[in-house]
Parts: structure tokens; C-alpha cells; sequence
């Protein structure tokens, strides 16, 4: 009989080949379904197979009732209108946000106290769109500018590290601090000579010592504050430390580095290798994410380096990517154990691409 994918369980067989783009089957007649034959299937949007009227146990298989496809595209419309919409108000309160912190910023160079309460009310309208929608995570690079690369980069940073810390089970009062250490964990960088920050070439090697204390001047102006934890502080002064010992400013190596200084430390990493700057081109995102698990493998910490990749990397089959060659692709299916190399469809070419094995070619942008 025929049936909807959707309708399908495991130990389903199937009574004839289910055909893709190529000459191959996709799946082979007298195949029993399981969890993965089934996510492939969703994946290379087949809408309905052939299977048995009994399962592989012998039972029969009883098919649960189909959704009108009307009310399914409706709900997908629906759900595209709500997104447009979502995407521009948080852009809206993004932008004022990183403009607020533009004048914490400059404040700071004139010598004013930190104020943490105003940074927390600037993030947290920020953190509700995440709470509402993670996927918002993905596009922060989008916004940072060169000319104004901190004050992008003191926001987003924060906005990153509460994500992660919530996708990590931390309690909302928590991951709030986090994300206010994360966004003042570079305010130490307001005691830096201005000449050194609008600097446009790479900086020599007294000029990046005297960058290096920013994490020192970031924790003494925070210490005396009642309004950040002492994990925070801890946390804003740890987080250029790497679990091999090749960060600063001590050479902490493994657990001696608090978890909420390696979060800190991941999203700040992240933004700044995805962000244009002054000096230096931003990469694709989710080519940093390949390089920190592989090229600088043992400097973060892996689970929370894997959290940020599920936040980034939530695609969803049929959304449409460009590549690194200049390509457009259609996401077919994601494996669990690599999210940043999916199998493709070249949009061009009808030809299917398993990036886990085209290891020359990863995905530029969404």
C-alpha cells in the first residue's frame, strides 16, 4: 500500500525501490525502515512509499491519518511571515543595543565606572528574541562593521555566550550573567591607548603585550561591582585562557579554567574570526567552526564548542546555501556527527554532494 512518510515507523517494509534523482534507489524494495531510513527519505523530500500491510514482526501497520496539505503549507507560510518579521524587530533592537554600548564604551575611556545595570538592559530584550528563537544566533555576524567592530563585538559576544550557556542547561538567572560577563569581558579594552584599537595593520609585538593586559584591566574595573557574581569576574579574567596552556594571561590549562570563562571564550573567538575588522577579512561561520574543532583542537573546550555548533548550524533539508566555490546548493540531510558537513544537492548541476568526503568544499553562507 501507499503511505505518507510521515506515516511511516520503524519495521516498515518497503515493497518498492524509492527512486531519487539518479539511477540508484535510494532506499532498495524489501528494506526494513528505521529511524534513519526514514530521516533520509524527509531529508530528499519524498512524500509517500510503498510498504507492506504488516510490519517486519508480523503485526500489521496500522497508518495514522494524513494532515490536509493545504493546512501544512498554510502553517509553513504562516511560520515564514512570523520569522521575517521576528528577524527585523531583533535586528532593530540589536542595532540600538551595540549604540548604547558605543556610549558605555566611550564613557569608559573617559574614565566613568562600569555600569553593569545598563548593560544588562541593553542585552536583555536581546536574550528574549534567543529565548524565542536560537536561530537568531546565526546571523550576528551579519551586522558588525569595521569602524564599529568592539561595540558589535562586546554585544554580540554576550548574546552569544547566553545562548550557550541556556543550550547548556544553565538556569535563566545564570546564563543572564553570562551573557553580561560576556559582553564586558573586553571592557578593559577602553584603558587601551586609542592609537592601538584604530589601528589598521597587524599589531607588533609590544603594541599586542599591551592588548594582552585587557583582560587584567577588563577584571579590576568589575571587581568592586555587587552586580557580577564572582564566577563572572573570574570568568572576564580567564577568558583568553586555552585548555593546552597556550593563552593568557596565567597559562591555565584544563579545569583550572572556569566553564564560564571557555564559553566566554568560545563566542568571543567565534565573532571576532566572523566579523570584519579593521585589520583582518571575515571567514564564513561555518568555516570557523571547522577550523576551531580541527585547527585549533585542544585550545577550547569541546562541549561547549559543540553547543555553539548546533546553535549555528540548525539547517533545515531544502534550505538553500552558497559554497565556497560560488555555488548554490540545497541542504538535504545533516548528520548528527558532523552538522557542519551535510549532504547537497548543486542547484545548477542536479548533483548530489557529501561534503563530509568533498572535504575541499564547505558551506559559505545561508
Amino acid at each position: 500500500m501507499r503511505v505518507k512518510v510521515s506515516d511511516l515507523v520503524e519495521g516498515c517494509i518497503l515493497e518498492e525501490d524509492v527512486m531519487g534523482k539518479s539511477k540508484f534507489p535510494l532506499v532498495a524494495k524489501n528494506t526494513v525502515i528505521d529511524q534513519l531510513h526514514i530521516e533520509v527519505l524527509q531529508s530528499f523530500l519524498i512524500e509517500e512509499v510503498h510498504v507492506s500491510l504488516v510490519l517486519v514482526n508480523g503485526d500489521p501497520f496500522s497508518v495514522v491519518p494524513v494532515l490536509d496539505k493545504m493546512s501544512d503549507k498554510t502553517k509553513q507560510l504562516n511560520e515564514e511571515l512570523v520569522s521575517r518579521d521576528t528577524n527585523s524587530a531583533f535586528t532593530s533592537a540589536y542595532l540600538k543595543a551595540v549604540s548604547l554600548y558605543k556610549k558605555q564604551f566611550i564613557q569608559w575611556q573617559s574614565g566613568s565606572p562600569v555600569d553593569v545595570v545598563a548593560v544588562r538592559s541593553l542585552l536583555l530584550p536581546l536574550l528574549e528574541f534567543i529565548d524565542s528563537n536560537t536561530s537568531l544566533v546565526s546571523t550576528l555576524h551579519h551586522y558588525s562593521t569595521k569602524e564599529d567592530y568592539l561595540y558589535h563585538h562586546g554585544v554580540s559576544t554576550g548574546i552569544i555566550a547566553g545562548a550557550i550557556g541556556k543550550k547548556l542547561g544553565l538556569d535563566k538567572g545564570t546564563y543572564v550573567q553570562l551573557s553580561i560577563a560576556g559582553a564586558l569581558a573586553d571592557c578593559g579594552m577602553a584603558k587601551i591607548s586609542n592609537i592601538i584599537l584604530v589601528k589598521n595593520k597587524a599589531l607588533n609585538r609590544s603594541e599586542y603585550d599591551e592588548v594582552k593586559k585587557h583582560t587584567a584591566y577588563s577584571y579590576s574595573l568589575l571587581k568592586d561591582t555587587s552586580f557580577l557574581k564572582t564566577e563572572m569576574k573570574v570568568a572576564i579574567f580567564q577568558h583568553h585562557e586555552r585548555v593546552d596552556g597556550s593563552g593568557y594571561p596565567v597559562g591555565e590549562r584544563g579545569q583550572r579554567i572556569h566553564l564560564y570563562a571557555q564559553i566566554i571564550a568560545v563566542s568571543d573567538v567565534y565573532h571576532a574570526m566572523t566579523s570584519e575588522r579593521i585589520y583582518r577579512s571575515k571567514k564564513s561561520p561555518y568555516k570557523v567552526l571547522e577550523m576551531l574543532s580541527q585547527d585549533f583542537f585542544g585550545e577550547y573546550d569541546a562541549a561547549v564548542l559543540s553547543n555553539l555548533i548546533n546553535l549555528i548550524c540548525s539547517f533545515t533539508p531544502g534550505t538553500t546555501v552558497r559554497l565556497s566555490n560560488g555555488e548554490y546548493a540545497q541542504i538535504m540531510f545533516t548528520k548528527a556527527n558532523d552538522p557542519l558537513r551535510p549532504l547537497i544537492r548543486l542547484k545548477d548541476r542536479d548533483e548530489y554532494i557529501d561534503l563530509e568526503k568533498s572535504r575541499a568544499l564547505y558551506i559559505e553562507s545561508v
